[in-house]
């Protein structure tokens, strides 16, 4: 993937603005758990990496019941609001 930020490099490296990189992560695992894990995280560009930010509400990991977890065409209808 190749991010472009036309007008804003400057903003960016003299920290009046920054690129974040917030979701989550469902999946199951090796022994059938249903897990969820979420994630926020801000690019240090003089380091050259991300940094986890944010309290638990952004970044977790959780279990979750088969139940809870929407189905796909849920999901899709709604993307089409």
């Amino acid at each position: 993937m190749k991010l472009q930020f036309l007008q804003e490099e400057i903003d960016i490296l003299q920290r009046r603005k920054s690129i974040w990189i917030v979701g989550f992560v469902r999946y199951v695992d090796l022994l059938g758990n249903h897990r969820i894990n979420g994630f926020s995280e801000v690019l240090d560009v003089w380091v050259g990496k991300y940094i986890r930010r944010g309290s638990e509400i952004y970044n977790y990991a959780a279990d979750e019941l088969e139940g809870d977890i929407p189905s796909q065409q849920v999901a899709e209808d709604a993307t089409h609001v």
